[in-house]
């Protein structure tokens, strides 16, 4: 038996070709149909996603921020002496805290009514180096400095001063 009496006549080949293209351009149109719905699916997933808002109830998330400079206030103001965000969300206002000798570097943020339900939040402050020297953000001293409507804290240099500070950064936690 010889090589070419195993190989079938050329319109069988041909059949054979004709089949097989014919089952890959049956596939392939498949193949794109999947791709194409599992593309606009996702595409579906995207636009939901984006169009739907995390809040702050996610755990880990915070629920409140602000920036300020604290050594601004806001013109021809009056008593609870209010300070200009910079930028915040889930604060009310900012206010210097007037209460205690010295008057500079101590302030309050208040939080809007029924933000907190209790005092089971945490709170993490940060500032710039003082020219002077260190200044560290510190919970005030008073026995209340810590409520649901309203958080206390004082900018305290090393040196023993409470200096205003030009950029204080607020992040707060809890529900």
């Amino acid at each position: 038996m010889s090589i070419t009496s195993t190989i079938p006549d050329t319109q069988c080949v041909g059949d054979s070709l004709i089949t097989i293209n014919s089952n890959f351009a049956a596939l392939d149109s498949n193949v794109s149909s999947i791709i194409n719905t599992t593309i606009q699916s996702i595409n579906t997933s995207i636009l939901s996603l984006s169009t739907s808002k995390i809040d702050s109830t996610a755990l880990g998330l915070a629920v409140a921020w602000v920036t300020f400079d604290g050594t601004s206030l806001l013109t021809n103001s009056a008593l609870p002496y209010p300070i200009n965000a910079k930028s915040s969300f889930g604060i009310d206002s900012v206010t210097r805290n007037r209460n205690f000798a010295g008057q500079t570097g101590r302030y309050q943020i208040n939080f809007p009514a029924g933000k907190f339900s209790d005092t089971n939040y945490v709170v993490i402050l940060g500032t710039p180096r003082y020219t002077g020297g260190l200044c560290v953000l510190i919970p005030n001293q008073a026995a209340n400095y810590k409520t649901s409507t309203y958080y206390r804290f004082d900018n305290f240099y090393v040196g023993g001063s409470y200096p205003d500070s030009p950029e204080i950064s607020i992040v707060v936690y809890g529900s």
